[in-house]
């Protein structure tokens, strides 16, 4: 299987695409500057055959030339392969175990150190270094000790490390901002909710307002008629009621307090009863007794005087003396009189007399 065509979109330290062309079926040899993705070109092909390393996320696609003429079309989208033939998807050619990957790669280290090719080593050092030999230098001017290359070995291995660290970070980076539209979105979402969950919220308080309305209109609608004389300041009627309430239960003690007072006061006249002698009362009740009968005669006197007063105050006043006779008063009538007048003013004075007696 050959390689024809190589294009690399995207890995940790490429920048713009790199892409290989009509490569032919022998030795093809890539130059450029430091930088310029030549080892970021094997390191694509062997991620496009066996995967790329962990952390890593390698885009690139290419087209292959099988053993028997037939083109595959290869294209790795982050750390999976897809093989297609005619447009078709296919399963991928059948390729040595991953582990074995580095014996398909000859470095630089290697074609110097190579043993029974010292003379293809030389000529490539020599090219490479532009016809100067260092080892040559370095064999006549430098000696080097038992642990040389020691310390560069671990600083070498620390920067690998980092560089891996690095990568597998970029990695992540890439990651996150082939995320980034998806969170946009997903950040414009969650404002639109946040809109709309405000508005369903005053909704809700609009529905939860009505409900109560709603409520209270039924509880108002169920309430007896008489509930309509309700005026709003049945409070202060309550707090003047339990007032007055208040003030008749103190008029009440001091009811008690003078009713008690009374009958004391009774219980100590009837002490004092209890001295006055049997002929005493009854003597009492007597004046009593006749003083009642005078009370009536007085104002049986007074019903009889009052019509003839009345009587002689109209005629003395319409007519003159001599024309009583012509009204039926004749002088037996006015003696009458005044003897009713007399009587009277004697039952009086009695009564006077025994209101007198009685209260003595």
């Amino acid at each position: 299987m050959r390689l024809q065509r190589l294009r690399l979109t995207r890995m940790p330290g490429v920048d713009d695409a790199i892409e290989l062309r009509d490569l032919t079926g022998g030795l093809n040899v890539v130059v450029g500057p430091n930088g310029s993705g030549k080892s970021s070109m094997c390191r694509a092909i062997r991620a496009m055959l066996w995967g790329a390393g962990r952390g890593e996320r390698v885009e690139c696609e290419g087209t292959w030339l099988g053993r028997d003429g037939v083109r595959l079309d290869a294209e790795l989208d982050g750390r999976q392969t897809t093989w297609r033939e005619s447009g078709r998807i296919v399963s991928g050619p059948v390729l040595p175990d991953a582990s074995l990957s580095g014996c398909y790669v000859i470095s630089v280290e290697d074609l110097v150190t190579m043993e029974g090719e010292a003379d293809l080593a030389g000529r490539v050092l020599r090219e490479m270094m532009a016809g100067v030999y260092p080892g040559g230098v370095r064999l006549s001017l430098f000696t080097t000790g038992v642990r040389a290359g020691h310390a560069e070995r671990r600083q070498l291995q620390q920067a690998r490390t980092r560089l891996a660290q690095a990568e597998a970070e970029a990695a992540g980076l890439d990651d996150s901002v082939a995320r980034l539209p998806e969170l946009e979105r997903r950040r414009d979402e969650a404002r639109q909710a946040r809109v709309r969950l405000s508005s369903l919220e005053r909704r809700r308080e609009l529905l939860d307002v009505q409900a109560r309305e709603a409520a209270a209109r039924a509880r108002i609608d169920a309430m007896p008629v008489e509930a309509g004389r309700i005026r709003g300041d049945e409070l202060e009627r309550l707090e003047a009621l339990q007032q007055q309430r208040e003030e008749a239960a103190a008029r009440l003690v001091r009811l008690e307090d003078e009713l008690a007072t009374a009958v004391q006061a009774v219980a100590a006249g009837q002490q004092h009863l209890e001295a006055v002698s049997e002929e005493e009362l009854e003597a009492c009740r007597a004046r009593v007794a006749e003083l009642q009968r005078l009370l009536s005669e007085r104002d049986r006197v007074q019903r009889s005087v009052l019509p003839l007063e009345t009587r002689r105050a109209r005629l003395a006043a319409r007519v003159g003396p001599g024309d009583l006779a012509r009204d039926g008063v004749t002088d037996s009538t006015a003696a009458d009189f005044e003897t009713a007048l007399r009587a009277r003013e004697g039952f009086l004075r009695e009564v006077e007399a025994l209101e007198a007696e009685v209260r003595a």
